[in-house]
């Protein structure tokens, strides 16, 4: 009975895995934004490597680079050899979250007892399998994201430090997809950090080791990325993304009468201790428990999406398109 409950289990795990590929690799070929950090990172990847990577923030037209560069880096060298860039960044999450699936199994089949057999075998499938029913997996995995593939690189990472604590090898491995994720992912420090709490508690002096052989390899990149960008890929990475930045400065910046693409010196104006993020919350929460209109008017609104829809109109016509 149990048996029988277990294929059950399994073969309706399997029509939703099927299920998810198809939805998967649909999105994959959508030739439009699915979300809108897509772009963002789209424009990235095309920046990187090149001399405007993590520039400065300050200077139009003000990017700011959310991630490291190894993701970005792939999917440029993929469109080098002709795949379209966004094509290229949705294949490569789905890529990376199929890798995660399977790691996932490999560690729950790792661990089953060697006498276990059949039940060991639907253990590991049933792991890397769930896998794929979390809304967060199957809602951002076919995305043109860094996500997926940090947690590929990390998920990897634990599995080859599972292999043994007191395999230094196969821990030198982990440590170097831990460094990959890192990588992509900034705050990809959890597996590594876990890792080296259960590698302490067993042998501090090989835990040293492991985190020096971290340090250099990690810190030999980042010394050079540190040193191409003068200091810009701190600025972007830590000050900017993972610190926030203060959004106290307003600038803006008006067409030249005549020339539509080409903008004027930028107004800038020093806002003090206001915060426009912080503001913009606070107003909207003030709007539905108090009904006090929200600041920006419901014209503006319509007005953003009617400029979304003559951009669909433009890029299917080539044409120049009126917003109404």
């Amino acid at each position: 009975m149990v048996a029988i409950l277990f294929a059950l289990m399994l073969l309706v795990l399997a029509i939703h895995f099927a299920v998810y590929l198809r939805y998967a690799f649909s999105e994959v070929f959508y030739p439009f934004e699915i979300f809108d950090a897509e772009g963002i990172i789209w424009q990235q990847a095309m920046l990187i490597p090149g001399p405007r990577m993590y520039g400065d923030i300050d200077r139009y037209p003000f990017l700011v680079f959310h991630y490291p560069p190894l993701y970005h880096s792939i999917v440029r060298g993929l469109a080098a050899l002709g795949v379209d860039p966004l094509i290229a960044g949705r294949g490569l999450s789905v890529c990376a979250s199929l890798a995660a699936g399977v790691a996932i199994g490999a560690i729950v089949f790792r661990f089953g007892w060697d006498t276990m057999g059949r039940p060991r075998i639907y253990g590991a499938l049933t792991a890397g399998l769930v896998f794929f029913c979390f809304y967060p997996v199957a809602a951002v995995s076919p995305l043109m994201r860094v996500d997926m593939l940090a947690l590929a690189l990390s998920v990897i990472g634990m599995r080859c430090a599972l292999e043994s604590t007191d395999a230094e090898r196969s821990l030198r491995v982990a440590m170097i997809f831990f460094v990959l994720a890192a990588f992509t992912k900034q705050t990809s420090i959890l597996a590594p950090l876990s890792v080296m709490i259960v590698v302490a508690s067993v042998d501090p002096r090989r835990a040293l080791r492991l985190l020096g052989f971290g340090l250099v390899l990690g810190g030999v990149p980042l010394a050079c990325l540190v040193w191409a960008t003068g200091g810009g890929v701190l600025r972007h990475l830590v000050f900017a993304e993972i610190l926030g930045h203060p959004m106290r400065i307003y600038r803006q910046i008006s067409s030249i009468p005549g020339e539509a693409h080409t903008p004027s010196a930028p107004e800038v104006f020093e806002t003090g201790a206001f915060n426009m993020l912080t503001a913009e919350m606070e107003a909207f929460a003030n709007a539905i428990a108090t009904t006090t209109p929200f600041p920006t008017p419901l014209s503006e609104i319509r007005h953003g999406v009617a400029v979304f829809e003559a951009i669909l109109r433009s890029a299917a016509s080539g044409q120049a398109e009126n917003v109404a």
